[in-house]
């Protein structure tokens, strides 16, 4: 096999495998995962829902995405809390924790949260916990980029407002 055919092999399956872990840094603005391909343009067939719709400052709340059907899997993730365009809050979630870990946006600490490795078929839903900055008085929205796979997502599925008072 020429030498030239191995190098764009090798290359296009360290791109494809390149994210399984989780988001890289270069998606905390627009959330678009870098995987190559663009978003899908359908509406997408993921919620993002929240278990309660106001909490005090510092306050907590959890928030799960899932498919619309069953077969809507998730195999990738990012979510960030915004007010307006700016992420902020942190997410509770351990190194332990099987499919999420959270990533630093900008100047903040925790503030996405993204997946690890899911193997397999994917999972139905996912729920994490996040917390909300001391003083915060602000309605906060839930924006998610979701992955079917490496090549097929959707970016920008936002919850209902979160008031935080």
């Amino acid at each position: 096999m020429n030498a030239k055919v191995i190098l764009i092999c090798l290359m296009a399956v360290v791109a494809t495998n390149a994210y399984s872990s989780g988001a890289p840094d270069d998606a905390c603005f627009d959330m678009v995962p870098q995987h190559g391909v663009n978003p899908q343009s359908t509406v997408a067939p993921y919620r993002v829902f929240l278990s309660q719709s106001q909490i005090r400052s510092g306050g907590k709340v959890d928030i799960t995405i899932q498919g619309v059907k069953r077969s809507d899997t998730i195999k990738g993730f990012m979510i960030q809390a915004r007010v307006g365009e700016s992420p902020t809050g942190r997410w509770l979630v351990d190194k332990n924790h099987a499919f999420g870990q959270t990533l630093d946006c900008g100047r903040g600490s925790g503030n996405a949260i993204t997946h690890k490795r899911i193997n397999g078929d994917g999972v139905d839903s996912l729920t994490f916990t996040w917390q909300a900055p001391a003083q915060l008085s602000a309605k906060v929205h839930f924006r998610a980029t979701i992955a079917l796979n490496g090549g097929v997502f959707w970016v920008g599925v936002v919850s209902d407002y979160l008031s935080v008072f």
